[in-house]
């Protein structure tokens, strides 16, 4: 897997302009910022080492050496790696997405039910949205081709080789933030800091053993294995991404699983198809080496629309309401 981006150090102030805030990542605060050498507008993670653990410390180092190695169209793209010589921080420099996360398009349709705008005629977005009763959803194609463009993804990911043996690259940090539009409508992966590489096992989950420590990712998409304190592998990764199709169909973030005398809640209103409701249970089994894994997902008869991520996702414009 050859390095794509740099590895430098300099400072913040006189390589970057117009830095804005756009949101906070697993260990920091993440930017938006215009490279001044060529104006290229791109995306700034900032990382106070100071005052991380010496365990946090290396997993951001594995994180940002494992995204360096991922170049693909579903894969935020890596830049460069620097530490500001005039600041004790830790830049990382990737790629931009234009239109956002996931969980600012879950938002926005939460805020139209939420503040009544939904009941007003002419104030939602026709495109990739659809209305029942007072309320608006998201279109279930646009779901579907959500779906698709995620489990690419993760295929890419869960099928990788190191020293030309297979291994999967899990990213453990699955959730609606982690999935970021791009300005022609491609959805991609972001916010690599906790990946961790698992060997390929016995287990159909690829185990990667307790030498990944500490229980990671968002506690209401964690996989339930995760939470029982057993081994991270691609089918937790599968968990999580069921949850986050389980919210763009709810509005709703997902019930947090508990133990195994607990249900687990899977709400899907009727309006969805039984092959979308289907599907998406189909991922949210208890048991890991139930869950399809992400080359299974792709065979999918109803993603074969989108498998080339050939129609973009759409954004309504965030002012339309």
């Amino acid at each position: 897997m050859p390095l794509h981006g740099r590895t430098v150090v300099r400072g913040v102030q006189n390589d970057y302009s117009e830095l804005k805030q756009i949101g906070v990542g697993v260990f920091g605060r993440c930017f938006s910022a215009c490279r001044v050498y060529d104006n290229e507008l791109v995306q700034l993670k900032e990382y106070n080492v100071t005052s991380m653990s010496i365990e946090d410390r290396r997993q951001l180092i594995e994180g940002i050496e494992i995204l360096q190695c991922m170049y693909y169209r579903h894969i935020v793209q890596f830049y460069a790696s620097f530490g500001d010589s005039e600041a004790d921080v830790h830049y990382m420099e990737t790629e931009l997405c234009a239109n956002g996360s996931l969980r600012e398009l879950i938002c926005y349709y939460r805020n139209l039910n939420n503040s009544g705008t939904a009941s007003i005629q002419g104030k939602i977005p026709t495109i990739g949205t659809f209305r029942t009763g007072r309320s608006v959803y998201i279109d279930e194609a646009v779901i579907w081709n959500i779906a698709t463009q995620a489990i690419a993804g993760l295929a890419f990911l869960h099928n990788q080789t190191e020293d030309d043996e297979p291994c999967a690259v899990v990213h453990r940090y699955i959730s609606p933030e982690s999935f970021c539009i791009s300005g022609d409508g491609v959805l991609k992966l972001d916010n690599f800091e906790v990946a961790a590489i698992a060997k390929a096992s016995k287990s159909p989950f690829n185990e990667i053993g307790r030498s990944v420590k500490g229980v990671v990712g968002v506690p209401a998409y964690r996989a339930p294995e995760i939470k029982e304190g057993e081994y991270y592998g691609p089918a937790s990764d599968i968990w999580s991404l069921g949850c986050v199709l389980l919210e763009l169909c709810s509005l709703k973030v997902p019930p947090v699983y508990i133990n195994e005398s607990s249900e687990f809640e899977v709400y899907i209103p009727d309006q969805y198809s039984s092959e979308l409701r289907s599907f998406i249970k189909s991922i949210l089994k208890i048991d890991p080496e139930q869950r399809p894994t992400s080359v299974l997902l792709k065979a999918n008869k109803n993603l074969s629309r989108y498998q080339h991520a050939a129609v973009p996702i759409p954004v309504p414009a965030r002012d339309s309401a």
